[in-house]
């Protein structure tokens, strides 16, 4: 995988590069995070810290947005149940980004300019953080985006940061686990959304190097359910190998009309494919497809990869009656956590010192150890590689065996 994701690395920071802003200091820097925010420094001393939330919470992709929410609304309720931050209450003032760039521009100017908000946690759609990065930069306010694309991060960006992993490793882990699988006939069905676009613009070229022919291109619009034609158009080509790069709304879907109309063979997708909501609207239409994520939400508390993972899945389940669907839950939960770390040893709750505790900070969360010294946005590197089979996520090693 280091080969691939070398390459996709590569790759994704050239396309960040020409489409991203942002500032050109990117140095880590030390601190003094010995005594934390002091009340007798600090101008907003015995008020409540503001996290500004802004994610799709209506449309198409309410789910995974409704999802992060909860992780934020979970840890943060926790915080307060604890003590706050240095006796101070957190609250959280969140808005609907309607998974749109304008949508996403209106509710950030509202955090910045009326709410006047401590902190930001982002959206899950990386196309918004995008949109908005400009404005969160200028007010100098630390964000924690809950996007995957790569196409933010390594951008020179001062106070946007990543709070979840760079999708640019899931890309690296898909090219190995088509390869480990002998494809050699790839058909591809591609969200138009700019996360989605861009995770497929980054693996193609990587597959240069591969015995790995990309024999057709198909995409849809995000919110479709009939794939009739572009599946149809899939299955005439001839392929062994078939990769849909989308929304996990979308992607039980698709697996199910693939196999409905005679695909039999290998089905490839991003992190997006692990929850049990495409497992539960594909049936068995989802064996035999392969994905590479970050976190993966196991079927019950009991089969968590950790104690930081099963601890959360009991809190989650106690606040809210179920496990969590979205992955975006613990993206949400970590960026909380991750800031309240930056709450306690910052300085003051002034920017500069914000940004400077978070290049300083430690904290092990459920993803891993986040550890942003190098000033890339980027604060934490993982990948697993895992199949569908009899309804279960299952490590990739063992659907070897």
């Amino acid at each position: 995988m280091k080969k691939w994701l070398s390459l996709i690395l590569a790759l994704t920071l050239a396309l960040s590069l020409a489409s991203c802003g942002g500032g050109n200091d990117s140095g880590s820097g030390s601190a003094d995070t010995s005594g934390g925010i002091d009340s007798s420094s600090d101008a907003n001393s015995g008020e409540a810290i503001k996290i500004g939330l802004y994610t799709p919470l209506t449309g198409s992709s309410a789910l995974v947005g409704t999802q992060e929410q909860n992780g934020v609304n979970l840890a943060v309720k926790q915080i307060n149940d604890a003590g706050g931050i240095n006796g101070r209450e957190v609250t959280v003032i969140a808005y609907d980004d309607q998974f749109s760039a304008e949508g996403a521009v209106k509710v950030v100017t509202r955090l910045i300019e009326t709410d006047h908000v401590n902190a930001i946690v982002g959206s899950m759609s990386s196309g918004n953080i995008m949109a908005t990065a400009d404005m969160v930069e200028e007010a100098q306010i630390l964000e924690l985006g809950c996007g995957t694309s790569p196409s933010w991060t390594n951008c020179g960006y001062q106070y946007v940061f990543r709070g979840t992993q760079n999708s640019a490793s899931f890309n690296a882990g898909i090219i190995e686990l088509m390869e480990a699988m002998g494809a050699t006939r790839l058909g591809t069905l591609t969200a138009s959304t700019e996360w989605a676009t861009n995770g497929w613009a980054a693996i193609k070229p990587a597959l240069e190097d591969t015995s790995i022919e990309v024999v057709m291109e198909t995409d849809y619009m995000a919110g479709d359910t009939d794939f009739s034609g572009q599946v149809t158009k899939l299955i005439n080509a001839g392929l062994d190998a078939v990769l849909i790069y989308g929304g996990t709304e979308e992607l039980g879907i698709i697996c199910k009309q693939l196999r409905q109309n005679g695909y039999e063979g290998y089905i490839y997708g991003p992190e997006t494919m692990s929850p049990v909501e495409v497992r539960e609207v594909a049936g068995d239409a989802a064996n035999d497809s392969f994905f590479a994520c970050g976190y993966l939400i196991p079927d019950d508390i009991e089969s968590a990869a950790n104690d930081a993972e099963r601890a959360f899945l009991e809190a989650y389940v106690a606040e809210y009656g179920e496990m969590p669907i979205s992955d975006t839950a613990y993206r949400g939960y970590d960026s909380v956590m991750l800031l309240a770390e930056v709450f306690r040893t910052a300085k003051s709750m002034e920017g500069p010192d914000m940004r400077e505790a978070l290049l300083n900070v430690s904290y092990t969360g459920i993803g891993g150890e986040f550890d942003y010294s190098d000033g890339s946005g980027d604060g934490l590197e993982s990948c697993g590689l895992y199949a569908i089979q009899n309804g279960k996520n299952i490590p990739f090693s063992s659907y070897q065996k």
